[in-house]
């Protein structure tokens, strides 16, 4: 197992469970808590600093040229350096945020490592605020804080084999070397064996044996078996859970921790009403090639181009020998229509629990009050709990854990199916966050008078969670020399293209078959994946010779698709269109 530091070298994550006790685990939530409260102290300081900040007049009268130049101009570019360094002015870099840390962690008596880890996360958060669209820097719940973060595995959270000690790794290194000397001293004329005496060794056999030497010192790794391995914090160490090495997951296990160590987190997540305490490995390179038992690769890579058509809801996909609608995340949706009444009862059960605790924050008719303005600034209000309360929000956060756990799960599973008809990526590049917006305008519905809800589709993008499959994809697949494209939808326009005549036609939502000039249909989202597999990627223009050539082959598979998922029965969104 090779040490290293933080660095921007490929790596991938592992994550073990921890084995500790209930102290143990009381002291790791007081260490989490002050973590969390370290966070919040640094966000009130930098508050404060940004409230200084934006009083000045340099900085608004940047601001207000800043909104009035150009995009991507010249002028723009110079106004933004200008900005950078005012705001180092102010320390608001993340370097003086590491300094600004510093009593709190003494204080705390925390790491200093932790606490600039600490400290770069605030910075992100602000780093947001500034470059981004983040509007706030928000304060966090104690409860909510899920990582403490090191920085190397040096100091704060260092991974150490039971085995692996200074002394025994020295001591390997020792005996490995006088191992070597004693053969060649042996080649070389030393008669008797219990002779101490050294012998003299011609120049030209020194490089060699030093040679060998190095190999054999090499060849001294820890070895990892099962339950000695150790997460080491502070004065604690914490035992960390192997799987069997016999088995497939031991086995991958084995294989990952040989890759070099960046840092590591200890990690918190809320099972059954507990919170359950794991260790997390950032490791370098990419992680190991699972096989199954006779040693074939489980999930096999081929070479290729795949056009994707990524909706709200559902997948469309067009490869050379795959033509295929996928619902994301069918059993997350599936568990969700399922826990739906349990969600809501839990709801409803916690609104009637913080009513009863606030009689003062509600109206007669059941609506919280509005607070009224006292010295231009809003009032806070102070909500009272109850242990039922408590108790019923950690069931909600349970059964949302559930959700999120098999959605990563799918969408790892389709990212692997994909990679089996290629490793090259195009899909458009959506504004899921536009898309998750309320509408302006309440719509009535003109049979029932009833009016339309201002969601548009944040429920479904929480639910099927689209961006997450597309970062998962361009993961697995750069492992493997592939790559996610991502292209302007208003340049590309892949909706409104008909390939048989060239031409652009606008259509409404509700419109999904494709009506070709040619007189076939087809639907809207497979066709528009089957325009982007045959796009250039930097001209943004149709290979419509590709196409015309490729289009009859696609009109069979889309023909043999839309019979399979008319025949299958399953649940198919509306967007879907047969």
């Amino acid at each position: 197992m090779a040490f290293g530091s933080k660095n921007s070298t490929p790596s991938f994550v592992l994550t073990l469970p921890l084995d500790i006790s209930l102290n143990e685990q009381d002291y790791l939530y007081k260490e989490f808590k002050k973590c969390g409260v370290i966070y919040n102290q640094l966000v009130s300081a930098t508050t404060k600093m940004w409230h200084q900040l934006r009083k000045t007049r340099k900085y608004r009268e940047l601001m207000a040229a800043i909104a009035k130049a150009t995009p991507d101009s010249d002028e723009q570019k110079t106004l933004f350096k200008q900005r950078e360094k005012m705001l180092k002015e102010y320390r608001f870099s993340e370097d003086a945020f590491h300094k600004l840390v510093v009593p709190y962690a003494k204080h705390y008596a925390i790491n200093s490592h932790i606490a600039q880890a600490v400290a770069s996360d605030v910075w992100k958060a602000w780093s947001t605020f500034f470059f981004s669209k983040g509007k706030e820097v928000h304060y966090k719940r104690l409860d909510d804080l899920a990582a403490i973060s090191g920085k190397n595995n040096f100091t704060g959270i260092v991974l150490r084999p039971a085995n692996l000690t200074t002394s025994n790794v020295e001591s390997a290194k020792r005996k490995a070397q006088k191992a070597v000397e004693k053969r060649y001293d042996d080649m070389y004329g030393r008669p008797d064996p219990k002779d101490d005496k050294k012998v003299v060794l011609p120049d030209e056999v020194k490089p060699q044996m030093e040679a060998e030497i190095a190999a054999a010192i090499a060849k001294i790794k820890p070895t990892i078996g099962e339950g000695n391995l150790r997460i080491v914090y502070g004065k604690h160490e914490f035992p960390v859970v192997l799987r069997n090495p016999k088995t497939q997951t031991g086995k991958y296990q084995q294989e990952a921790l040989k890759c070099g160590v960046k840092y590591c987190h200890i990690t918190r997540k809320w099972v059954k009403n507990k919170w359950k305490c794991y260790a997390q490995f950032i490791l370098e390179g990419y992680p190991p090639t699972k096989c199954d038992s006779n040693g074939v690769m489980k999930h096999p890579v081929n070479q290729g181009r795949i056009g994707l058509d990524i909706g709200t809801q559902t997948l469309a996909i067009s490869g050379k020998d795959i033509c295929d609608l996928r619902v994301l995340a069918p059993s997350a949706r599936a568990q969700a229509r399922g826990l739906t009444n349990e969600i809501a009862r839990t709801q409803r059960a916690m609104d009637r629990s913080r009513r009863v605790t606030n009689p003062k924050y509600y109206n007669s008719d059941g609506t919280i009050k509005r607070l009224k303005r006292q010295h231009g600034q809003k009032q806070k209000r102070k909500w009272k709990y109850s242990k039922r309360y408590y108790r019923l929000r950690a069931k909600l956060r349970n059964l949302y854990r559930k959700l999120a756990d098999i959605r990563k799960m799918e969408h790892n599973i389709l990212a692997n199916e994909l990679l089996a008809y290629g490793n090259e990526f195009v899909v458009e590049d959506m504004n899921y966050k536009a898309l998750q917006k309320r509408s302006k305008e309440t719509k009535i519905n003109a049979k029932t008078g009833r009016a339309h809800t201002k969601k548009r589709f944040g429920k479904s993008l929480s639910r099927c969670a689209p961006a997450m499959f597309i970062s998962i994809l361009n993961k697995k697949a750069n492992r493997y020399g592939g790559s996610v494209i991502k292209v302007s939808t208003f340049e590309t326009k892949a909706s409104q293209f008909d390939h048989t005549d060239e031409s652009y036609t606008k259509k409404r939502l509700s419109e999904r078959m494709a009506h070709l000039s040619s007189g076939e249909v087809v639907q809207r989202d497979l066709y528009s994946a089957f325009l982007l597999e045959y796009i250039d990627t930097e001209s943004l223009e149709y290979n419509t010779k590709a196409l015309n050539s490729a289009f009859p082959a696609f009109l069979k598979m889309h023909e043999n698709t839309k019979e399979r998922l008319q025949e299958a029965g399953s649940y198919l969104p509306a967007s879907v269109g047969f």
